[in-house]
């Protein structure tokens, strides 16, 4: 069996690479793994998602979806903030399975807002009870459970991963983005010798 000679992406040359502000190559890649993981989705969708058929605020109101969504990324990324519109992307990334189902899943969110807490949206919780509705959301042993699993992976990892922008990184984890590596003085210590104690023998040997 004869092998083909396969250019792999990581044969380009640096001149290259520092064009791009992200391999596109691992984006795809960690894109690829995403949307499998929510595969599951596919074909066994109940009508009510597949006709719309929740209020049409939930389809038109792009205003509260981003907000109840922003809401939810906070919810489950602590101490994300000031770079919360990171986790959005993924809702409104056609190439994932889960920006067909924004709507419900904003629905869904204030539906269980408003049976179990009162409230009349996700966005007038605080984090206590957002947090309990998202674990009631990804208990469900129904689609809706699946949406809910596939929501918190897909946004953790496109925030945790830089995939829209790895060369920014991630700082709430201390991850500088690609890079080149770093020099010797930022990974060691100079002069280590002195942090040693001093040796008791000279060739190891107590006795």
């Amino acid at each position: 069996m004869k092998l083909r000679h396969v250019n792999l992406p990581y044969t380009r040359s640096m001149t290259e690479l520092t064009e791009s502000r992200f391999d596109p190559a691992r984006r795809n890649m960690i894109k690829a793994g995403m949307a499998a993981s929510l595969a599951l989705l596919w074909g066994c969708t109940p009508l009510k998602i597949v006709f719309k058929a929740y209020p049409k605020d939930f389809k038109n109101d792009d205003e509260l979806v981003r907000n109840c969504l922003s809401a939810f990324v906070e919810t489950i990324i602590p101490g994300v903030e000031d770079s919360k519109d990171k986790g959005l992307m993924v809702f409104y990334d056609d190439y994932f399975p889960l920006a067909k189902y924004r709507g419900y899943f904003v629905y869904d969110l204030c539906h269980r807002a408003q049976s179990i807490f009162r409230e009349i949206s996700f966005i007038s919780l605080n984090d206590i009870q957002r947090t309990s509705i998202v674990e009631e959301g990804e208990k469900d042993n129904k689609v809706t459970g699946k949406l809910y699993r596939g929501a918190i992976l897909l946004t953790q990892i496109a925030f945790f991963s830089g995939i829209y922008d790895s060369a920014e990184g991630c700082s709430l984890i201390g991850f500088p983005g690609s890079n080149y590596g770093y020099q010797p003085s930022e990974i060691y210590y100079e002069n280590i010798e002195c942090y040693l104690a001093e040796e008791l023998t000279l060739d190891g040997n107590y006795l």
